[in-house]
């Protein structure tokens, strides 16, 4: 009974896990394609990313969001410790980048 109450959490923790994966790449991506647009700042997407996964990812600790603007592609990077409901069995470093390309106006 124990053994199977173990794997329940095991189960339960690994979808907690999939879902916030999951709303962190659309955090990242989202981030992505709004630094795409030329007025767009890279700090203040980087701003909103942190507080977009804080918000939307539940668990997240400790997030480190990036978002770099080249010539042609804009990626977005976060990083977060990810903490899960109910016993934390081993700590959980999750990383998730997205990319974009550059808009330009014509």
């Amino acid at each position: 009974m124990a053994v199977l109450f173990l794997l329940l959490i095991v189960l339960a923790q690994g979808a907690f896990f999939l879902v916030a994966r999951s709303s962190a790449s659309a955090a990242a991506g989202a981030a992505a394609r709004r630094a795409a647009l030329p007025e767009a700042n890279a700090q203040v997407e980087a701003n909103r990313l942190t507080t977009d996964v804080l918000a939307t990812v539940p668990g997240a600790r400790d997030v480190v969001a990036r978002v770099s603007i080249e010539e042609e592609t804009i990626e977005a990077t976060v990083s977060f410790r990810w903490t899960p409901p109910g016993p934390d069995l081993m700590p959980v470093v999750v990383k998730v980048s997205s990319h974009a390309p550059q808009v330009v106006p014509p």
